[in-house]
């Protein structure tokens, strides 16, 4: 798109010199031949959806290739001096239809006995809280917290719950019993900021699994 349509985005940018550019809270990677500048991330919430903008420029003609393989996407772009990149990505659903629970957090379920019903997961299932109906006993042997945070992700409760953590092959599990209420945010380096994303009810017992 014409360069002078995105000069409110060019703000704050990064400069590289070639090479490769992931960008910041996706997998998705900039393959750049060139010089230029690379800015974002800014957030935008588009109906249930919470987007990521970034804007790319160079300083001449240059063949951009933007690659997600897991999505199997790989395609190339011709910039011009006087254009620029704008990429927009879906980093999270923040309500209405839900993300399906992934396997490995199916798996763990059924190996620790747990039933229960998803009440939030973002996309990539970085996150995922249970309310857990069956399989928790009426307390468990963990610290009373107002609060717990691992990583960029923060669960803010309404009431002292017990938290009970576990580390597995790279997962990390959180056993909550107590509150009936919690808030679900995510902390965005690029911009310094938390971002509220839900609000959760359930029965008052949760797991949470966490991608580390």
């Amino acid at each position: 798109m014409p360069r002078d349509d995105i000069k409110p985005l060019m703000v704050r940018g990064e400069g590289f010199s070639g090479g490769s550019i992931r960008l910041y809270g996706t997998r998705i990677i900039i393959n750049v031949p060139c010089n230029g500048e690379i800015y974002g991330r800014y957030l935008t919430q588009r109906l249930n959806d919470l987007l990521g903008i970034y804007a790319l420029i160079t300083n001449g003609e240059c063949r951009v290739n933007v690659d997600w393989e897991e999505q199997g996407i790989g395609v190339n772009f011709d910039l011009r001096a006087n254009e620029a990149l704008l990429i927009m990505v879906r980093l999270m659903r923040l309500g209405g239809r839900r993300v399906r629970p992934s396997n490995d957090a199916l798996r763990i379920m059924r190996i620790m006995g747990l039933e229960g019903r998803l009440l939030y997961s973002d996309v990539n299932h970085e996150i995922q809280i249970f309310d857990v109906t069956r399989g928790l006993g009426s307390t468990i042997s963990g610290e009373c917290l107002n609060e717990v945070t691992v990583n960029d992700w923060r669960l803010l409760f309404e009431t002292c719950s017990q938290v009970m953590s576990i580390s597995i092959n790279g997962t990390k599990l959180l056993i909550i019993h107590g509150t009936s209420t919690m808030i679900v945010s995510r902390y965005y380096s690029s911009l310094g900021v938390w971002y509220e994303l839900r609000r959760v009810s359930g029965s008052g017992k949760y797991l949470v699994i966490l991608k580390d």
